[in-house]
């Protein structure tokens, strides 16, 4: 048995409706949110709850993003957050 683990699990409802659909492909663009001065974990949060993915370089607080806030890009974009202590 394990204990004092942390485990983080993201739910997604699987409506995948737009397979094949390119109209609705361009209606799937998400809007990147601004993570800066986020830690590690509220970042995560906040982009998978937007369905992207985090790429993380350092560690500590978020100071750059790429794509950058607002911009609009497509589900499981991978979204390049530079953190610093």
């Amino acid at each position: 048995v394990v204990s004092d683990i942390i485990v983080l699990v993201y739910l997604n409802n699987g409506n995948n409706d737009s397979a094949g659909n390119d109209d609705a492909d361009k209606n799937d663009q998400k809007e990147v949110p601004d993570v800066t001065g986020k830690s590690i974990r509220e970042a995560n949060e906040m982009l998978s709850l937007a369905g992207l993915k985090l790429k993380i370089q350092g560690s500590g607080i978020a100071v750059e993003q790429h794509p950058s806030p607002g911009d609009k890009v497509s589900k499981d974009t991978y979204v390049t957050v530079r953190f610093e202590e």
